[in-house]
C-alpha cells in the first residue's frame, strides 16, 4: 500500500508518522497546494 501524507507541516515535526512505514510506501510532502494534490495523490 502506498500512503501519502500531504501537509506533514501541520501536524507538527514531534508528531511521529514513523509507524505508518509498517503498513507501506510512505510518501511525505511538508506542504502541498491545491494544484498539486491529484498529481501528488
Amino acid at each position: 500500500m502506498k500512503i501519502v501524507i500531504l501537509e506533514r507541516g501541520s501536524v507538527g515535526q514531534d508528531v511521529s508518522v514513523d509507524s505508518l512505514q509498517e503498513l507501506g510506501e510512505v510518501i511525505i510532502y511538508q506542504n502541498t497546494t491545491a494544484d498539486e494534490v491529484a498529481e501528488r495523490v
